[in-house]
């Protein structure tokens, strides 16, 4: 069964991980909260393929300058504002938690940063029994 609110309003964003991970995730996303789980990252598994926006990269987070990477996610951000969805970020490798720790401060504004989910654990978790 579907959370409700998240079902309408998450938008979660995992940055990196590898693409068995990014598979993993987008399936346990969509099965417990009915979201598609957007996915910057290199390569595609074939769960994510079936669950996840796949949003490929040419440059992994570990070679990027910061710069690069905060643009597109900035630009992102512009490019979903008109859904009205909680954009949430979750850190899917340590360079992208590093990364999203530099950078917290430019992206505050447009995102949610969600810690890094143990392996199994749900993320959105803290979304959905924050009351």
């Amino acid at each position: 069964m579907y959370e409700p609110m998240l079902f309408y309003t998450a938008v979660p964003i995992l940055l990196g991980g590898s693409p068995r991970n990014a598979g993993r995730l987008a399936a346990m996303l969509y099965t417990r909260h009915g979201v598609t789980l957007r996915w910057f990252g290199k390569g595609l598994h074939p769960l994510a393929a079936v669950y996840a926006d796949h949003r490929p990269v040419s440059i992994p987070l570990k070679e990027a300058n910061d710069g690069a990477w905060l643009r597109l996610l900035l630009d992102f951000a512009k490019e979903q504002k008109a859904t009205g969805g909680i954009l949430c970020l979750i850190p899917g490798s340590a360079e992208a938690e590093a990364f999203l720790a530099r950078v917290a401060g430019s992206l505050e504004a447009h995102y949610v940063i969600l810690e890094p989910p143990a392996r199994g654990e749900d993320p959105l978790y803290g979304l959905v029994h924050s009351h």
